[in-house]
């Protein structure tokens, strides 16, 4: 139905809405936010969620901490 992308960094992002235009992509929305930032803000629930964080990131108890509401059931994590 929808997909959600979150990058913080604002290149990242600028270059993600320019291919999803140019690819027509019109239920892709693509923000210029730290991810877990936008978990924990976001009511949203996901089917399938795909996790790209920084090699050295070690935030991870707080993430899946997060995501836990962010899930609906069966939901995956990739």
């Amino acid at each position: 139905k929808r997909v959600v992308l979150a990058d913080n960094n604002r290149k990242t992002a600028d270059m993600l809405r320019q291919n999803a235009r140019t690819l027509g992509l019109d239920k892709l929305e693509i923000l210029n936010t730290d991810g877990l930032a936008y978990l924990q803000r976001s009511s949203e629930k996901f089917d399938v969620v795909f996790l790209d964080p920084p090699f050295a990131w070690q935030d991870w108890e707080n993430l899946f901490a997060s995501l836990k509401n962010s899930l609906k059931n069966g939901a995956m994590v990739y």
